[in-house]
């Protein structure tokens, strides 16, 4: 029995040339959890240099403005200033200039903010059907958009059946 035994340890030990799966899966995890806890110990370090940096009413304002100009149902309106009252007692004017991007009913708006605290531009994609300058336009898209998927499906067609 102990010449088996002997054997058996004998032959465990020859065998043997690295890790075992498990033995790599708890390498890997206990360092995984090291690496999680640097992080986080150096994020909670680092974000309370960056705090002062911002102002929450500010950025607050911003997003009124920013809501405030979405609401804005016509195209020829954007342009005109909206007044809003801003957290801090004083006015916010905020404006927009819209600009159609190459995909239908998606536009990008420049939203322009004026207040005695902030002058700030910010850019914002939205969906709207109804702001095209000109009606036609928003045709013109969707049957340049319907002519390129067309002649691409036929393209890709005729390279199928080759």
């Amino acid at each position: 029995m102990k010449k088996n035994r002997r054997t058996i340890n004998a032959f465990v030990r020859q065998n043997r040339k690295g890790l075992a799966l498990v033995e790599a899966v708890l390498a890997l995890g206990l360092f995984a959890m090291a690496a999680f806890v640097l992080t986080q110990s150096t994020y909670n370090c680092v974000l309370p240099l960056t705090a002062p940096d911002s102002d929450a009413i500010a950025d607050e304002d911003i997003e009124r403005a920013i809501e405030a100009i979405i609401d804005v149902s016509d195209y020829d309106s954007l342009n005109d200033e909206i007044e809003i009252d801003a957290l801090d007692g004083d006015k916010i004017y905020v404006s927009g200039e819209a600009h159609p991007t190459q995909v239908l009913d998606l536009f990008e708006l420049d939203v322009i903010i004026r207040s005695k605290r902030v002058e700030t531009l910010k850019k914002v994609f939205l969906i709207r059907p109804d702001w095209y300058e000109i009606a036609s336009h928003r045709d013109d898209i969707l049957r340049d958009r319907t002519d390129f998927l067309e002649e691409k499906r036929r393209n890709d067609e005729r390279e199928g059946s080759r």
